[in-house]
């Protein structure tokens, strides 16, 4: 029986951590983070009707955040269960075919898409999240004015607006393609982001409100706000307050996904 430093599971490298990083930490993280995607997915399915079964807010809030947020190597099978009420956009099967699927993938029959997703890092802390979809960075309110400092390859400027939304492929036609009136294919390796409606005058600029983030560009955000957040997917909220930083670029864990 193995004790003590010999045992199993008990180094930073078990569990994919950076040397800087504690083990009890990241775990305490995680846990918050799971937890609060619980009670965002309770609070939604009590306001359901009586008929609705959930299978739609059980995807929204519980599923998508566990597996698009937490799973790494993990191929991921997307399974549709009710198309009369979901657009599947990822799914590749059916709670009709899903028997014939599964014999396709014993069989080895099957292809692998891996999906980009964006990783946002919080600089003072390390704390990272990634999103399949989309990251906000701006005001926890919409109606009040996002202020802050961001840097982007040479250009650097100090910028008032309703908020960055960078986005990866799987995302582009979602909140980003609402403004930008483009998508791109989700398996690219790179993101694009937009700086929603932003304000020019003679302190703040706006000179650059749309560009792409290559393999290895970052984002660099400094927060000149006081109630700002960082959101990914619109599910996972993080405050960014007054004169924190983070940076955005693409996460080096694919979203890996089973297509036939």
């Amino acid at each position: 029986m193995e004790t003590g430093a010999s045992f199993g599971g008990l180094s930073l490298e078990s569990y994919h951590l950076n040397p800087n990083e504690r083990i009890n930490e990241a775990a305490s993280r995680s846990w918050n983070r799971l937890t609060n995607a619980w009670q965002s997915f309770e609070n939604a399915s009590e306001k359901l009707p009586s008929k609705d079964i959930g299978t739609t807010v059980t995807r929204e809030r519980w599923l998508l955040i566990r597996i698009s947020h937490f799973v790494n190597d993990t191929v991921v099978l997307g399974v549709n269960f009710d198309s009369r009420t979901s657009e599947g956009v990822f799914c590749s099967a059916t709670r009709h075919d899903l028997k014939e699927k599964l014999a396709r993938i014993i069989d080895g029959k099957t292809g692998i898409k891996k999906l980009t997703r964006a990783r946002v890092v919080f600089i003072k802390t390390g704390q990272s999240y990634d999103a399949l979809n989309e990251i906000y960075v701006g005001s926890d309110k919409p109606y009040r004015i996002s202020k802050y400092i961001f840097k982007s390859g040479k250009v650097k400027e100090e910028q008032k607006s309703s908020g960055i939304i960078v986005a990866a492929g799987a995302g582009s036609t979602a909140w980003y393609g609402s403004v930008v009136k483009e998508n791109f294919d989700p398996g690219m390796k790179e993101l694009r982001f937009v700086i929603r409606e932003p304000y020019c005058g003679k302190v703040t600029k706006c000179n650059l409100i749309n560009a792409k983030l290559g393999k290895d560009e970052k984002l660099y955000i400094k927060s000149k706000m006081v109630n700002g957040v960082v959101a990914a997917d619109s599910m996972i909220e993080a405050p960014l307050g007054n004169e924190e930083e983070a940076e955005i670029g693409i996460s080096p864990e694919p979203f890996k996904l089973i297509l036939f």
